[in-house]
C-alpha cells in the first residue's frame, strides 16, 4: 500500500487525527530506516492544519495576568517562574513539525 492510498483510507477523519496518524507513521518509518530495516524513508506530505484556535481568549489586561500568577504560584514555584517568564517575554508555543 502506497502512502497515498493510506491518506486516501484515512481521509474521513479530522485534519488534526490525520496529522498526528501521518506523524506516527513518519516516526516509525524513521526509526526503521535507522535500524537499517529500510533502505529509504518515503516521503510523507502532511495536512497543513490549524496550530491555534482562533478563538482562544489570551491574558488581556493585568488583573488577569496577576490572578493567572497567583493560581501558578499556589501549585508551586516553578510553574510560577515558567508562567512569569512565558508571559513577561512573549513566549509561545512553537510547532517543531512545520
Amino acid at each position: 500500500m502506497s502512502i497515498e492510498n493510506f491518506k486516501l483510507i484515512i481521509n474521513h477523519l479530522k485534519p488534526k487525527t490525520q496529522y498526528n496518524i501521518l506523524a506516527l507513521l513518519r516516526s516509525l518509518l524513521n526509526y526503521a530506516y535507522s535500524h537499517e530495516w529500510l533502505d529509504r524513508v518515503p516521503k510523507i506530505k502532511m495536512p497543513r492544519i490549524q496550530i491555534l484556535d482562533s478563538r482562544y481568549a489570551y491574558l488581556k489586561t493585568d488583573w488577569e495576568i496577576e490572578s493567572f500568577l497567583i493560581g501558578c504560584k499556589s501549585v508551586n514555584h516553578q510553574l510560577f517562574v515558567l508562567c512569569a517568564t512565558a508571559i513577561n517575554t512573549g513566549m509561545r508555543q512553537v510547532s517543531w513539525l512545520d
